[in-house]
C-alpha cells in the first residue's frame, strides 16, 4: 500500500482493490512455531493460511529455548 486517500491521482496500469465495505488487515504472525520439527516445507502452509511471519521457537536437542 502506497497510499490512502481520496483524490489520489493513480498511474496508468495500477491495479487496485476496491475495499469498500470489507475488513482489511495485514498478514498474520504466529507467535509459537517450530520450524525445526515442522520442516521449512510447511512455511508455505503458513502463508496459504494468511500468516506471513512466524517466530520460531529453536529446540536444541536436551536444552530449553
Amino acid at each position: 500500500i502506497a497510499a490512502v486517500g481520496a483524490g489520489l491521482e493513480i498511474p496508468e496500469g495500477i491495479e487496485t482493490i476496491d475495499a469498500r465495505g470489507k475488513f482489511v488487515m495485514p498478514g498474520l504472525i504466529d507467535m509459537h512455531v517450530h520450524v525445526q520439527l515442522c520442516g521449512d516445507d510447511s512455511l508455505l502452509g503458513f502463508l496459504g493460511t494468511g500468516v506471513t511471519a512466524v517466530r520460531d521457537l529453536v529446540y536444541v536437542h536436551g536444552q530449553r529455548a
